[in-house]
């Protein structure tokens, strides 16, 4: 989980809760609400997948910034 007092920036390395490495690309002012925790006026977090699993590496994902939080945690080492 990325704690409240981490910043989301782009060029982070993140984990997935299920072992999956990410690289976020940008973070922007959501405008839209299609998570049912969306909360407008917030942040969506777009991210591209690193590592092969279901869907291959490549993969461009977005997720709200509490979703995001909530399932993901920052990879100090990128390897």
């Amino acid at each position: 989980m990325i704690d409240k007092e981490t910043i989301i920036v782009p060029g982070m390395i993140v984990r997935h809760d299920d072992g999956l490495k990410y690289l976020v690309e940008d973070v922007r002012i959501s405008t839209i609400g299609y998570e049912k925790d969306h909360v407008l006026g917030g942040f969506v977090i777009n991210y591209t997948q690193l590592d092969q699993g279901s869907y291959d590496p490549g993969s461009k994902w977005s997720k709200d910034e509490p979703g995001f939080r909530e399932h993901f945690t920052p990879v100090a080492d990128a390897n």
